[in-house]
């Protein structure tokens, strides 16, 4: 290395354009990962949307469930209250 005539110290000269050159490389490789990014973020959503159709699948099975419920313990009520005034208890 030679020493730099302004300082006298020793050093690298890299010049203008492979600084460019550089610079223009890692803009290109940014604007590759923005658009993988944009296709990965594409990807996930179509994957999204069954998820939410399945949560609301699961809710309406769960109220079915529970109407189910009130309906049974109402009648299990009310067929307990007969055969008790039938069978005179």
């Amino acid at each position: 290395m030679a020493p730099d005539p302004g300082t006298g110290e020793a050093g690298v000269v890299i010049p203008l354009s492979e600084v460019y050159r550089e610079v223009r490389e890692m803009h290109n490789e940014t604007k590759e990962v923005r658009s993988e990014l944009g296709a990965l973020r594409t990807e996930l959503r179509a994957e999204l949307r069954p998820v939410n159709d399945h949560e609301s699948r699961i809710r309406s099975l769960e109220r079915k469930v529970w109407i189910a419920s009130g309906l049974a313990a109402g009648a299990g009520a009310g067929l307990t209250k007969i055969l008790s005034t039938v069978l005179g208890g």
